[in-house]
C-alpha cells in the first residue's frame, strides 16, 4: 500500500512540475516593451500595431508599454517636455465630461484627481486610453482598453 501512495504521489509531483514548466515554455500574453525615443516606438511600429496612439507628445521618452493580448488591454508611461503637454491635450477629453463612461477606472480616476493630477481620455479605431498626467514633470501613465458599446 506505501508502495502504491508514493508511486501516486511521484506522478502527482510530476505531472504538477510538467504542468507549469509547458505554461512557461508556452510563453505569456504579456508583452512588455521599453523605448527610449519617439523614433523608436515608430521603429518598432507601436502606434501601427494600435498600443498607444500617436497624439503623444513628439518628444515623448522613456516609453514603457505592457500589452495584456487575451484580453487586448495595455498600460504604461511616458515621459515628455512640459512645453509640449497643451498640444497633447487638444487631441484628449477631460474625463470629468465623462467619468460615467468609464465605471472599471472609477478608483483610478478618482485617486489620480485626489493627487492633482490631470486625467483625461482619448479614443480612436475602437479603443480608449485614459491617461493620468502630471504636466508639470511631463509625465503620464495610461491605460487601454477596448471601448465599451
Amino acid at each position: 500500500m506505501r508502495y502504491v501512495t508514493a508511486i501516486l504521489a511521484i506522478a502527482i509531483g510530476i505531472v504538477t512540475v510538467g504542468y507549469f514548466a509547458l505554461r512557461l515554455l508556452a510563453g505569456s500574453d504579456l508583452v512588455s516593451d521599453h523605448y527610449p525615443t519617439m523614433q523608436s516606438a515608430r521603429d518598432d511600429m507601436l502606434f501601427r500595431r494600435g498600443w498607444l496612439p500617436e497624439i503623444i507628445p513628439e518628444s515623448s521618452r522613456d516609453i514603457e508599454t505592457n500589452n495584456y493580448l487575451e484580453t487586448n488591454t495595455s498600460w504604461g508611461e511616458f515621459s515628455f517636455d512640459p512645453t509640449d503637454y497643451r498640444e497633447f491635450l487638444s487631441h484628449t477629453e477631460p474625463v470629468l465630461d465623462t467619468i460615467d463612461q468609464y465605471p472599471l477606472w472609477l478608483d483610478e480616476i478618482s485617486h489620480a484627481q485626489s493627487r492633482g493630477q490631470d486625467v483625461v481620455v482619448h479614443v480612436e479605431y475602437g479603443n480608449t486610453w485614459l491617461f493620468i498626467c502630471d504636466p508639470d514633470k511631463g509625465n503620464c501613465e495610461y491605460r487601454l482598453r477596448p471601448t465599451e458599446g
